[in-house]
This record gives C-alpha cells, sequence and structure tokens, in this order.
C-alpha cells in the first residue's frame, strides 16, 4: 500500500507519462481521463483507498499536463533523431 502520496506522486506520474503515450493522449481532456484510469487502478488493487485524498492527488497529477507535454515532445524529437542516425 502506498504511505506517502507525495513520494509516490512521480511514480504514478510516470505511469501515466507511459500510458498517456502509448494511448496516444494529446489533449488535456485525454490527459485527465489517463490520470483518473491510473488512480482507479491503483485503488481497485488496493493500493490507493478512499481515506486518502484521491482528489486532491489527482489534482496534482492533473497539474501536470504541460510537463506531460514537453516529455511527450522530447520523447518523439529522440525518436525522429533515431530514425535520422539510421539513414
Amino acid at each position: 500500500m502506498i504511505k506517502n502520496l507525495d513520494s509516490s506522486e512521480q511514480g504514478l506520474f510516470n505511469e501515466v507519462v507511459v500510458q498517456g503515450m502509448s494511448v496516444g493522449a494529446t489533449t488535456m481532456e485525454s490527459y485527465h481521463d489517463v490520470v483518473k484510469q491510473v488512480i482507479e487502478d491503483h485503488r481497485s488493487v488496493g493500493e490507493l483507498n478512499d481515506d486518502q485524498d484521491l482528489v486532491g492527488f489527482e489534482e496534482v497529477l492533473r497539474s501536470r499536463f504541460e510537463e506531460y507535454i514537453s516529455l511527450m515532445e522530447s520523447d518523439a524529437e529522440v525518436k525522429e533523431e533515431s530514425v535520422l542516425d539510421e539513414e
């Protein structure tokens, strides 16, 4: 079970980034859907529970949309550079 939401925030954000990229979440709305899904997945297996401030935690992750977009853009640039290097 997650004891400290502050220390787990980065881990969950990393999951949001990976899942968001895999489903092609490029809008704020689709990013927020991914955040909600990741939190729900952890809640459903007991890693997060209703006694924790899940709404506040979701808001913190949702507020990281711009960071998510930056990571997506830098990932796309790395992939593009890799393709160019192969040519």
